[in-house]
């Protein structure tokens, strides 16, 4: 899979005892070359495959909320990972570590190696002869004996205030561990649906910072600096047309919509065997494309390939590139959101919204509650195009969002002329337009049960965040009981403890693939 994320460097090290060179790939975070003498923690994947674009997005997506520290990631294009040249592949990890440091700014003591698939053996290697390479782990249980006491050894030296072991499994653990042991189950996972979330529980438990999501943006709530902000709209306004124009970055795959008057950047990715079949797959259509592509797409051929879940057709819809960071966060604002009467704009959250378009110089009034018009986008120009060029199912397509993205699949469940008959709704924001979503006329719109399944799947911690409190995630739970009441299809609620508004994505996903697309591998 072609990745399209920046910050991306391909180099080769010579490898030691061999005529060939090692290959890899490196993430620098972010912050890199601005914060010149800041030095971070660096992340090694053993088995890389479909993992590499899922671990740099997510990564940066915590540290972007500012839940755990920027890291640096790396993989080894070429690796080894047949049982039996476990002990070579070993060898080349600690060439590559070693070559990290020299070449990157790379925290003393904060090398974590990420433990999955085929990259076991060879991190045992290294766990059982205890390589000074590696000062941590974080661990995918691979099977039922692979528990985190596998994993536990006295450390050769100390490892600070943090865990030396993440673990993550998908059965439940009998014995407690002390602090250097970060346990964490996934009842409702499959093993290769588990993958990128074990990465982001190990980030959290080495690297967490304790930072309460959304609390930076709480302030843009109070009436006085929402309108301070509305009074300064046109200053603010002129001020950005001054600005010079964000950097120009190829778009390869632009569709038009004359309905909206605007550009989306559409990914798709279709199953390795597409080509040698000639049959019609099922499709997901995931919302939020520039930011979790690589996340959703990866997901799926993994849990494809493992024969979790059938072989599925992945598109997402994106933002150009080019339009920017600050035009993917309004548009999605605007875009997702349902119609909009004055009321939403009264309480704490919409005049949040307020601020957010006024920061930007634009009135939030214009702007939103565009969901009908992005609901008529699909409907109308995209899907009968993806219909015509793609081996696509009509009768089994599904559409995918998380948080705002969320509150828009709440939306298209409730028109009736939607294409989809699977939905998977992950975190939305119940409050945003006014409460859109729990309304008789509006999100619990009756009699369009139709075969529909429902999926709707929040964080544990979103129960207790005051922002995610403010746009009504918690009401999720709500929102899927009262879906069940109208006898609106088949639907599923499940809350999944110990995860954040940020990570719970990767695993609310995941879920929702095993859910709604396993049901005809296992009847095969």
């Amino acid at each position: 899979m072609r990745l399209r994320l920046p910050g991306i460097k391909p180099a080769a090290l010579p490898a030691r005892n061999e005529a060939q060179s090692l290959r890899v790939t490196v993430a620098l975070p972010a912050s890199y070359e601005k914060a010149r003498r800041r030095r971070y923690p660096l992340i090694v994947l053993t088995d890389a495959r479909e993992l590499f674009g899922s671990a740099v997005e997510m990564c940066r997506a915590v540290a972007a909320a500012r839940e755990t520290r920027e890291c640096i990631i790396v993989r080894h294009d070429e690796a080894w990972l047949a049982p039996e040249d476990a002990a070579a592949e070993a060898a080349h990890l600690e060439q590559i570590i070693a070559w990290c440091r020299r070449a990157y700014r790379v925290q003393r003591g904060e090398v974590a190696l990420f433990v999955s698939g085929g990259g076991v053996p060879c991190a045992r290697t290294l766990h059982d002869r205890r390589s000074k390479a590696v000062d941590r782990w974080i661990v995918v249980a691979q099977t039922p004996s692979d528990t985190p006491s596998a994993w536990c050894q006295p450390p050769a030296r100390r490892a600070g205030r943090r865990p030396r072991v993440a673990w993550t499994g998908t059965a439940s653990v009998p014995v407690a561990f002390d602090a250097s042991v970060s346990v964490k189950t996934l009842p409702e996972a499959t093993p290769a649906g588990q993958v990128v979330t074990a990465l982001l529980h190990g980030l959290r438990a080495l690297w967490g910072t304790g930072h309460d999501y959304g609390s930076e943006v709480m302030p843009l709530g109070k009436p006085l600096v929402a309108a301070l902000l509305r009074g300064a709209m046109p200053i603010i306004r002129r001020l950005r047309q001054s600005a010079k124009a964000p950097p120009a970055n190829e778009s390869r795959y632009r569709f038009r919509s004359e309905l909206m008057d605007r550009d989306f950047e559409i990914f798709v990715s279709l199953p390795p065997r597409a080509r040698e079949r000639r049959q019609a797959y099922p499709a997901v259509v995931t919302l939020d494309g520039s930011a979790t592509w690589s996340t959703c797409s990866e997901i799926a051929l993994r849990m494809a390939a493992a024969g979790e879940i059938e072989d599925v057709v992945m598109i997402g819809i994106g933002v150009p590139h080019e339009e920017g960071e600050a035009a993917f966060g309004l548009r999605r604002f605007e875009e997702f959101s349902p119609p909009a009467g004055d009321a939403a704009f009264t309480g704490g959250l919409g005049r949040i919204f307020e601020s957010i378009f006024a920061l930007f110089g634009q009135d939030v009034r214009r702007h939103f509650g565009r969901a009908p018009d992005f609901h008529r986008f699909i409907v109308d120009e995209l899907m009968p195009e993806l219909l015509r060029v793609l081996p696509l199912d009509p009768q089994r397509l599904c559409i995918a969002g998380h948080s705002a993205g969320g509150t828009f699949i709440g939306f298209e469940r409730a028109q009736a002329d939607s294409p989809f008959s699977r939905f998977a709704v992950s975190s939305p924001g119940v409050s945003i337009s006014d409460n859109w979503m729990l309304k008789a006329d509006g999100g619990l719109r009756p009699g369009l049960a139709r075969g529909r399944r429902t999926i709707v799947t929040m964080g544990g911690e979103e129960r207790h965040n005051a922002f995610n409190a403010l746009a009504g995630i918690p009401l999720s739970a709500h929102y899927a009981r009262q879906l069940e009441v109208l006898d609106a299809g088949e639907v599923e609620f499940l809350c999944l403890d110990g995860d954040s508004h940020t990570t719970v994505f990767p695993r609310a996903f995941a879920l929702a693939m095993s859910r709604l697309f396993a049901s005809e591998v296992r009847g095969a």
